[in-house]
């Protein structure tokens, strides 16, 4: 979760259900949607989607899919030219138990 430039509105993105309806898998269910919070008005709303970029070996950003669900991540509002404003989401639990080692960028507008 990460606290957004007015300093009211709350953006959180991903998570997890460990409580999945299979018994009979070991996999837990994570998300990749994001939702804003309004501490003002206490009212939720749909939040950005992600981006997903990873960093090539030059140390530049490469984007490539549209992003992957995710669970146990940093996350930090950071500066960026093209939106203004935007929520860095670094590393993480994906859903098939792998460990990420990439970044989301949703928009913070």
């Amino acid at each position: 979760a990460t606290l957004l430039s007015d300093g009211h509105t709350i953006l959180i993105y991903g998570g997890w259900d460990p409580n999945t309806e299979d018994e009979n898998s070991d996999e837990d269910l994570v998300f990749g949607d994001s939702f804003l919070l309004d501490t003002k008005t206490w009212t939720w709303s749909k939040g950005p989607n992600p981006r997903f970029g990873a960093t090539n070996q030059s140390g530049k950003s490469a984007a490539t899919n549209g992003g992957r669900s995710r669970v146990g991540h940093s996350a930090v509002l950071a500066p960026c030219s093209s939106d203004g404003l935007q929520v860095l989401c670094f590393g993480g639990r994906l859903p098939d138990n792998e460990f990420a080692n990439d970044f989301q960028s949703l928009s913070a507008m």
